[in-house]
């Protein structure tokens, strides 16, 4: 399968809206590569947060169905992380895998809340929850009405900032989560044998990672830094391993903010974890 990189250029999801011209800024630095399809871009200016949202997610859904459709490997690249919901319903239905896809989450924060739980209204706060089937009913039914991801199927590697209610909620569906501290304490070695056991379960599965999940001196170009994050081999390596697994369908890069980078640290990082798949 050949890589075939697409962008989210929305941040209308993020309280700062810088990492809309992430994918913009990393085409121009990588057209010479890798094979793009497109960036979408749209005068989303008169529209409120949530219609924008849902233009540019399912724009995102039919392009990553399009490259699966092609036999491609799509490698999406934001844009705030609400993309996912664009991402993923993409692949999951054109794979007809709907419910038994495995997601494997690299990310700082947990991004399971709802309209009616999250105190900011961000909507890259919700894209987990979304793609179970809670939450906002048009942004769940982007691709298909079924839920496009099942809990089973699910692990969030790095979580240290989050807020109970999102917590309550994958508790009670009985996703895996990897604290920070449990990461750190057990090793990347052993919680990724065992978060990929769980996405394999699924027909196929594919890895989400969010700037965040990294230590901020690791990734500066994110607009939601929190400190004591994963280094850059921490998800090196786990990527050189799914990258071996056939039942490995698409990665997902999110909240590059190009504004906020330092000697184009952040950027060289993206390149590098996409050169490991």
């Amino acid at each position: 399968m050949h890589k075939t990189l697409i962008g989210y250029a929305c941040g209308r999801g993020a309280q700062k809206q810088g990492c809309k011209d992430g994918p913009e800024s990393f085409r121009n630095s990588s057209a010479n590569k890798y094979k793009w399809l497109d960036i979408y871009n749209i005068n989303d200016e008169p529209l409120n947060h949530q219609t924008a949202i849902s233009n540019y997610c399912r724009d995102l859904c039919k392009k990553s169905a399009q490259i699966i459709n092609s036999n491609g490997f799509p490698v999406a690249i934001g844009g705030d992380h609400s993309m996912a919901i664009g991402t993923w319903s993409g692949v999951t239905t054109a794979l007809n895998a709907e419910g038994n896809f495995g997601l494997i989450w690299f990310d700082a924060h947990m991004d399971s809340h709802t309209p009616k739980t999250s105190l900011s209204g961000a909507y890259h706060g919700m894209p987990v929850a979304t793609l179970m089937g809670y939450g906002d009913k048009e942004l769940c039914s982007i691709g298909s009405d079924k839920a496009k991801i099942s809990p089973k199927h699910l692990c969030i590697i790095g979580a240290r900032s989050y807020e109970s209610a999102e917590e309550e909620l994958l508790n009670k569906l009985g996703v895996k989560v990897f604290y920070i501290d449990e990461v750190k304490k057990r090793g990347i070695e052993e919680v990724f044998s065992e978060a990929i056991a769980i996405a394999k379960k699924a027909e196929y599965f594919g890895v989400s990672i969010d700037l965040d999940a990294f230590d901020p001196h690791v990734a500066p170009a994110t607009a939601s830094l929190e400190k004591n994050g994963l280094l850059a081999d921490d998800i090196f390596r786990p990527l050189e391993i799914c990258a071996k697994e056939k039942k490995f369908r698409a990665l997902e890069i999110a909240e590059y903010n190009p504004h906020m980078d330092k000697d184009g640290k952040t950027e060289k990082l993206i390149f590098d974890l996409i050169d490991k798949v």
